[in-house]
């Protein structure tokens, strides 16, 4: 008899310390699911500054998207775009509007023709490097940006051998090269800038800084001086005259 009782009284015990920790079990899940709300609606707060309903959290975690209309994209953006010309100056020089808007082609080998790729160039700045073509030659070199609202502005610069400065231009307000040229204006022939050496040859590299919009339409065409003997993208010589030619680096080029 005190075996079985003391059996059945160590039992009344188990069963007695299994059912607090059932207990103890329920009140740490409800605490910790008490908490865990608490966490979740504070961290709701400080991020939206709004305080959301429980209900509200599990619609959007549902439905993580929201309606918006449909943003534009553009489809012809603008561009930019640095040209690298090297060559030699004897006299003066002028680049027209017509010289911009060639400045990259499309060309099929054995044709004479090209099509201009920019529908519209606004220049952002010429840099220029000048270089005596003589070892003992030295002199002066304007750069004038043709004005359309104002005044020519002229650049004056001196060079040397030894003294292979460079100069960067950015347009003036009122100068032609302050507003954008496209292929359909009837000025074409206008100049937007003048090369002027002082009567002696000058070796010069420019870099051409541009801005461009593609033509995305029908594009009027070029013709060259000789027939293209390559197919796909090239930029045109300028300013495009047979005695000063600037000769474009890394890649392709034409005449016209």
């Amino acid at each position: 008899m005190t075996d079985k009782y003391i059996n059945t009284t160590d039992r009344l015990t188990s069963n007695t310390n299994m059912v607090s920790n059932v207990n103890f079990a329920k009140r740490k899940h409800t605490n910790y699911r008490s908490s865990r709300n608490v966490s979740t609606t504070q961290l709701t707060v400080s991020a939206n500054g709004t305080r959301k309903s429980r209900k509200t959290r599990k619609r959007n975690k549902d439905h993580p998207g929201s309606i918006s209309e449909l943003p534009p994209i553009k489809n012809n953006p603008i561009q930019t775009r640095c040209m690298r010309y090297v060559g030699t100056i004897t006299s003066s020089t002028e680049f027209r509007v017509a010289d911009m808007t060639t400045i990259l082609l499309a060309v099929t080998s054995g044709s004479t023709s090209a099509i201009k790729l920019f529908e519209a160039v606004l220049i952002r700045s010429v840099a220029i490097t000048c270089l005596p073509a003589a070892d003992t030659n030295a002199g002066t070199f304007a750069f004038t940006w043709v004005g359309e609202r104002e005044p020519d502005t002229v650049e004056t610069m001196f060079y040397s051998l030894g003294q292979p400065d460079r100069w960067v231009f950015k347009p003036p307000p009122g100068s032609l090269a302050g507003f954008w040229v496209t292929q359909d204006t009837s000025e074409t022939t206008n100049s937007i800038f003048k090369l002027d050496p002082d009567n002696s040859t000058v070796k010069i590299i420019l870099d051409l800084s541009f801005e461009y919009v593609m033509c995305d339409g029908a594009s009027t065409t070029l013709t060259l001086s000789g027939a293209a003997t390559f197919t796909g993208v090239a930029a045109r010589v300028m300013p495009g005259s047979a005695t000063d030619e600037l000769v474009p680096v890394g890649i392709n080029s034409v005449t016209s």
